[in-house]
């Protein structure tokens, strides 16, 4: 479903009763299950999806094609299927009663859900830990959770973790310390000036002005290209399925063939991010 680009559970299901050889491969030898029961088991991949792509990210690093030291964090918008809700003039239900409405500067007022997630921005950048919540689900909440998704540094030196100013926080600078990294984010002069910092924030805000800084927070441009790349070559943005549970097991599904389709590149020698080229 992913690698084909179709837009449902409907459009898999005819595309395998056209394409008998995929079905078989598939190992669907006896016969092609019914809507209801594909809508019914999809629910049950995100465990096996998750498990996949955790072999898929030790194969990437074992190979060096993936590295630790240096990660991105940040959170996108995805339009849910289907048409929002309405009031005015008439009241009409949205075709995904999980949605709800979100905001950011590049996107504006979106009716969907939100991913987090966090990707390695040396060599190959392909994400290593993501969740998928609402749209109304603040990008904050969800640092603790991505990195435990990720293992603990363990180089000689801390490593990087780099994002925009939604978090420029003390307490994710903590969370981040317990993994051994150190917590990158655009900062903005609040409105009782620079004096009032604290000497942590001071030392903070000092590193970032730094012409070390000032490399860092340019690689935040890694998620962003990451994600495009993501929206543009696989049917991400707008989803094609509904319900939170449907979208979260889809995102995990997306993520593993963008693992897969690094591995491929690594292994035959090809650049790591010609991944268009291998999607119908």
């Amino acid at each position: 479903m992913v690698y084909q680009r179709l837009t449902s559970l409907r459009s898999l299901e005819r595309f395998l009763r056209q394409y008998s050889a995929v079905a078989q491969a598939c190992g669907l030898t006896v016969r092609i299950p019914s809507y209801r029961t594909f809508c019914r088991r999809f629910h049950t991949l995100e465990t096996p999806a998750w498990t996949a792509a955790r072999q898929l990210i030790g194969t990437l690093a074992r190979r060096h094609w993936l590295r630790w030291g240096l990660l991105v964090i940040d959170g996108s918008l995805l339009a849910a299927k289907g048409r929002p809700p309405r009031t005015k003039p008439q009241l009409r239900p949205a075709t995904d009663p999980d949605a709800s409405w979100g905001y950011s500067p590049s996107d504006g007022w979106v009716w969907g859900y939100r991913l987090h997630g966090i990707v390695t921005a040396d060599r190959a950048t392909a994400p290593v830990a993501w969740r998928t919540t609402t749209a109304t689900g603040h990008e904050t909440r969800q640092v603790a959770p991505l990195l435990r998704q990720t293992p603990r540094w363990r180089g000689r030196r801390r490593g990087w973790l780099v994002g925009d100013g939604t978090y420029d926080s003390a307490r994710l600078v903590g969370f981040a310390a317990r993994k051994r990294r150190r917590l990158v984010a655009a900062m903005y002069i609040r409105r009782w000036g620079q004096a009032a910092m604290r000497p942590a924030r001071k030392q903070r805000w000092r590193f970032i002005h730094s012409p070390a800084g000032k490399r860092l927070l340019r690689r935040r441009t890694t998620i962003e290209r990451d994600w495009s790349q993501l929206k543009h070559v696989f049917l991400l943005d707008p989803l094609p399925v509904t319900r939170l549970a449907r979208v979260q097991v889809y995102v995990s599904l997306v993520m593993v063939a963008y693992l897969a389709a690094v591995t491929y590149n690594g292994s035959m020698h090809r650049s790591l991010r010609a991944i268009k080229s291998l999607i119908a």
